[in-house]
């Protein structure tokens, strides 16, 4: 008799999905799917001549280079190629991607002669950054084949700050320009708020609500926030449903028993419905030694996100046993909520590479690089996704420093359908 498993396995997660979209009161093109089912991709098949060209889809790049064969989602899409010392012919397509099927894009390369940038910091081993764009580069070194005209060099080093912050460089056909920063160092105490909730929990209300304000009065070079979802008292929490599976693991390894639950830095916090209590705790944690210092940068393409950087240990920890974290999250989601809060900021969609970490092995003074790769989800919105990074101890769950992307231009934001805050 043939194996059902499979079939069982397929009815229960297409029933997880109707549940979910039931409950929305049903979906259209805007449901917020938490099982990433969705149309048929078609693929878009990129040829350059000479080849070796970056390719951008939609103004983003992933590190593909001509010739690659991609899988997109159905519709309009902009592709460009972009290689130093060459003019692409034409500048850019607007190919409409059908489900199931191959698009071409050709482009044939004129060469246009190039420059070069030479980068140089003090101390050395800092990451360069070209037009915004990390190189996989460090000082000091050479920029070959520069386009001609003028880019924006900036460096970056994990604890250091860089003088000036970034050097406008003019580059002519073969000759060699240069970009030299003075690194001084900078480590200061950004506090991890991991805290616990779920959408029909009442009393996680007030307690959203201290941390935002709090939030607001310290801004996100001080704090940043990891928002978990769980089952309980609502199992159909959508934000729970996209994520069960790591949002259990994390519930487990932190001993989360009741709800809402909060640590900040790692410590269990029980007052968070006290905004004067929250914050004074928030300023005292943020007085805590540095014992690390951390660069995060993410790279969002048009179906992954990188997360990478450094992470320098400044001092020894008491527990000597760290693990680095990466969490990411989605901000500025909108939602009806069953508690009446219509706005979330900082919604955890995923752990990298799981919610144990990785174990860190570097010792004082030195600098490790890490990287981690993430398959976007259909259910989330990639221009809101955001990275923190973070060194918790695998023994009591400590947490020694943090990292994120988030800036104090995209203020935390919370709301409900009374308009209270």
């Amino acid at each position: 008799m043939p194996s059902l498993r499979g079939h069982s396995f397929l009815v229960w997660m297409v029933g997880v999905c109707g549940t979910a979209a039931l409950l929305l009161g049903g979906c259209g093109a805007d449901c917020n799917d938490p099982c990433g089912l969705g149309p048929p991709k078609g693929a878009l098949r990129v040829v350059s001549e000479p080849e070796g060209a970056t390719i951008y889809v939609d103004g983003k790049s992933d590190g593909w280079t001509t010739p690659t064969t991609l899988a997109l989602l159905p519709g309009p899409h902009a592709v460009r190629v972009v290689r130093s010392g060459y003019a692409a012919v034409p500048d850019s397509f607007l190919v409409d991607v059908v489900g199931n099927d191959t698009v071409d894009a050709l482009f044939l390369l004129e060469e246009t002669g190039a420059g070069r940038i030479e980068v140089l910091s003090d101390p050395a081993g800092a990451t360069i950054l070209f037009d915004g764009v990390l190189t996989g580069a460090a000082t000091p070194d050479t920029l070959e084949g520069v386009e001609p005209g003028a880019h924006v060099i900036r460096v970056s080093l994990a604890g250091f700050a860089a003088a000036p912050e970034s050097a406008l460089v003019h580059v002519a056909v073969d000759s060699i320009s240069s970009a030299s920063f003075q690194l001084s160092e900078l480590t200061k105490r950004l506090v991890l708020v991991e805290h616990f909730s779920n959408t029909a929990c009442d009393p996680c209300y007030p307690v959203e609500v201290s941390l935002a304000l709090a939030i607001e009065a310290l801004g996100f070079g001080t704090v940043v926030t990891v928002g978990n979802h769980l089952y309980y008292p609502a199992p159909n929490d959508l934000f729970y449903l996209a994520n069960s599976a790591q949002l259990r693991q994390r519930e487990r390894r932190l001993g989360v028993m009741t709800m809402p639950y909060m640590r900040i830095n790692g410590v269990k916090f029980d007052d968070g419905d006290d905004y004067d209590a929250l914050l004074a705790e928030l300023l005292d944690a943020a007085e805590e030694p540095p014992y690390f210092a951390i660069d995060v940068y993410a790279e969002v393409g048009f179906d992954s996100i990188v997360v990478s950087g450094s992470v320098r240990k400044v001092q020894s920890t008491p527990e000597g046993d760290e693990v680095l974290v990466v969490a990411i999250i989605e901000t500025d989601i909108d939602y009806d909520a069953a508690n009446g809060l219509t706005h979330f900021d900082d919604i955890l969609r995923r752990f990298l590479p799981g919610t144990s970490g990785q174990a860190f092995t570097g010792g004082v003074g030195e600098t490790v690089p890490y990287r981690f790769a993430e398959a976007l989800s259909g259910s989330w919105n990639a221009e809101n996704l955001e990275a923190v990074v973070f060194l918790e101890s695998n023994s009591t769950k400590r947490v020694f420093q943090a990292g994120s992307t988030r800036t104090l231009g995209k203020p935390y934001r919370l709301e409900r359908k009374d308009g209270r805050r």
